[in-house]
């Protein structure tokens, strides 16, 4: 954070540096093609190891382009626009990433149930994966304009030992902030159910719900549609407080990632109904809930920015 260079400024430096290296563990990830002469330990430590190096790069570029949102703009609402625009592409590319591997890498290819099941489709897949992260470059060179006119870090005083003492009482600082612990704590732990509950929406998908791969193909659409509505979030903001339209995003989320898995569970969502309604009622709830998750964390990044002043 007291990085000061006159041609990469204070951020964007960081974000450049990761985005490579980052697109080379995103593909070793799935280079993985015989598993059965791994094992599953084998496996297991091969894909945690790429894995660990891939979320340390990824918070080398996510961290600093994070503070860059907030750091372009002061004005309450704009900043809401800022996230918006951010969190709207983030939902998109993703889902779009999804879509084409399931379509182009994952088909069904002969006795496999799911092309999930064949590890010869994942290198090729990890190497397309590792391409679009690249593209994270496109906002690193579209902000690049506006380094000169970005705060400046605080000029350094002392030792590398004492700036570590004084990081240790910044992030002390920050948690002595009654707002900020909750908003804190409600991001983890919303961070860690979506964690978990988008591990295991392709086995919900395929086992719970019965859905082919095409039909799991198509559902990340409804993270595009899901996304688009939670836009709304910059007119909610202007007529209710953001902690309120948060803690609606969270309700509604946490409302659809457990509403249709209990009643399918319960029997009320038999499971001999016609494979259409399943599919409509899987996309309806998946739209109600990215609009939800997504209101959340624009509504909690645009308050911890507000929050930071």
């Amino acid at each position: 954070d007291r990085t000061n260079s006159p041609t990469f400024g204070r951020r964007h430096g960081y974000a450049a540096l990761s985005l490579i290296p980052l697109a080379l563990t995103m593909a070793m990830q799935y280079m993985v093609t015989d598993p059965i002469r791994w094992g599953h330990f084998g496996v297991f430590l091969w894909g945690l190891f790429w894995l660990l190096i891939q979320r340390v790069l990824f918070s080398l570029y996510s961290i600093p382009m994070m503070a860059l949102a907030a750091e372009l703009v002061s004005d309450y609402h704009r900043r809401t626009l800022i996230m918006m625009g951010y969190q709207w592409v983030g939902y998109v590319s993703g889902p779009a990433v999804i879509a084409i591997g399931f379509t182009f890498f994952f088909a069904p290819p002969g006795h496999h149930e799911t092309g999930l099941l064949n590890p010869a489709n994942y290198p090729l897949f990890g190497c397309f994966a590792g391409g679009v992260t690249l593209l994270g470059f496109i906002a690193i060179w579209g902000t690049w304009r506006f380094i000169p006119d970005l705060p400046k870090p605080p000029p350094r005083q002392g030792s590398a030992c004492s700036e570590l003492g004084d990081l240790l009482k910044g992030i002390l600082k920050a948690f002595a902030f009654p707002t900020f612990i909750p908003v804190a704590i409600g991001s983890l732990l919303m961070g860690l159910s979506m964690g978990v509950s988008e591990t295991l929406s392709v086995i919900a998908g395929t086992y719970l719900w019965l859905l082919t791969p095409g039909h799991i193909g198509l559902t990340p659409f409804c993270w595009v549609a899901g996304c688009t509505l939670a836009q709304s979030s910059y007119w909610f903001h202007k007529i209710l407080d953001k902690k309120r339209v948060c803690i609606a995003g969270m309700v509604m989320w946490g409302f659809e990632r457990t509403c249709l898995p209990t009643l399918r569970l319960l029997g009320v969502f038999p499971w001999d109904i016609s494979e259409k309604y399943v599919f409509i009622a899987v996309l309806v709830s998946l739209t109600f809930g990215t609009t939800g998750a997504v209101t959340f964390f624009i509504s909690l990044f645009s308050i911890l920015a507000d929050v930071t002043d």
